[in-house]
């Protein structure tokens, strides 16, 4: 005996205009009331049978396909989709588990999705791409508005960091008279602090302290050397960067100096005064990157503590200020003018980025001193030990 095939009809498409046609069949053939057959044309592909013998399915089918519907009958041999009940089922909707055929997964772009939680699932895509750029749009306004603040606590954590700086005496040959002056500068005798080298550290801590504060060494200090060059190997006499960075970084490397030992040098060339470019304050100074340079006479021992500022004014400039146009006594910079009318001129102090002083005559003069120098206030700020506002105010002050 052959074995019966079963299979099941469904509905797939129903004209507008066949409607009441395919509703009286359906009402004759599967004694179905009008509100219900027409509840199943809501809803197409509808399945309308299942399991019931092939040829069953097939005298149904003719008579939908007669009063204009398209039906089709298929043979049950495995899981049909849930959602295209005239297909088979290609895999299980990953979500929800439902049964899914190819024309789900393709509809899905190749997703194993049912048709509702592929719909979920872009709903959800979208709502998360809004909120990634209302997230950007939102960082970007507060990163705007609290720049200031984070710059303020960058430069403020900076500052409070120790910085570990080199002083490197070098010059060109042996001469008994540069040694000298290396050995006068070197001392770090307390008593005499304010002619050496030594005391630039000092000085700078006591000024950050007095901007800020906070009682701190910002910076701990070596002294190298004294390192001897050919004398036909002086430094280059221009700022070209490169050359000099090149020239200093070889001095390093050929006394077996690491240059990553330390964060700051200043390279200080014991010459002659006429070996000075020029006998301006900023012309014997020169800083590149964590490098500086710096012109220091031996020829002339009442100018120690004037070169010495120029030498603090170097360590300044790789802290962070930034370099100002000479003054001379016609030309006065209005921070040193306005103590013109100070009571008390013993105790002014030159600004560090000048090395003038106010005699108690109201002149301007070299520093003979580092007890004579001081960091004024646009220098402080450019360092980040003290604000804007602070700046403003001094101003103000100043030209009333």
């Amino acid at each position: 005996m052959a074995r019966m095939i079963k299979s099941k009809l469904v509905l797939l498409e129903v004209p507008a205009n066949k409607r009441d046609s395919v509703i009286e069949v359906l009402r004759s053939e599967l004694g179905l009331e009008a509100k219900d057959a027409a509840k199943i044309l809501g809803k197409l592909p509808r399945e309308l049978l299942s399991s019931v013998p092939y040829e069953a399915a097939e005298l149904i089918a003719a008579s939908l396909m007669q009063a204009g519907a398209k039906v089709d009958v298929v043979a049950e041999t495995g899981r049909f989709c849930d959602y295209h009940p005239h297909k088979l089922a290609k895999a299980k909707c990953k979500r929800c588990g439902k049964y899914i055929c190819e024309i789900d997964i393709i509809s899905a772009q190749k997703r194993l999705f049912c048709p509702e939680c592929h719909e979920k699932n872009r709903f959800r895509r979208r709502i998360l791409i809004l909120l990634g750029v209302l997230i950007v749009i939102l960082g970007a306004i507060t990163y705007a508005a609290l720049r200031p603040l984070f710059k303020k606590a960058s430069q403020k954590m900076k500052t409070y960091q120790t910085r570990t700086l080199a002083f490197v005496c070098f010059a060109n040959g042996s001469d008994p008279e540069k040694l000298g002056v290396f050995n006068k500068i070197a001392i770090p005798d307390v008593t005499s602090q304010a002619e050496s080298i030594y005391a630039i550290p000092k000085l700078l801590s006591d000024e950050f302290a007095r901007y800020t504060g906070v009682t701190q060494d910002i910076i701990a200090a070596s002294i190298l050397g004294v390192f001897l060059v050919s004398p036909e190997n002086p430094p280059p006499s221009g700022l070209n960067q490169p050359e000099l960075q090149k020239y200093l970084r070889d001095i390093l490397l050929s006394e077996g100096v690491n240059p990553n030992d330390y964060e700051l040098f200043v390279f200080v060339f014991l010459c002659r005064s006429k070996d000075l470019l020029s006998s301006g304050y900023h012309d014997s100074v020169y800083a590149v990157d964590n490098y500086a340079l710096v012109y220091f006479p031996c020829d002339k021992p009442d100018k120690v503590g004037y070169h010495l500022a120029s030498t603090a004014w170097a360590v300044a400039q790789l802290l962070g200020a930034k370099p100002k146009a000479p003054a001379s006594p016609e030309e006065v910079p209005d921070d040193i003018a306005s103590l013109r009318s100070s009571k008390d001129l013993e105790k002014t102090f030159a600004e560090i980025s000048y090395g003038l002083k106010l005699t108690t005559q109201g002149k301007l003069a070299p520093v003979s001193s580092l007890s004579e120098v001081r960091v004024g206030y646009h220098s402080a700020y450019e360092m980040g030990w003290t604000t804007k506002a602070v700046i403003k105010e001094f101003e103000r002050e100043h030209h009333k």
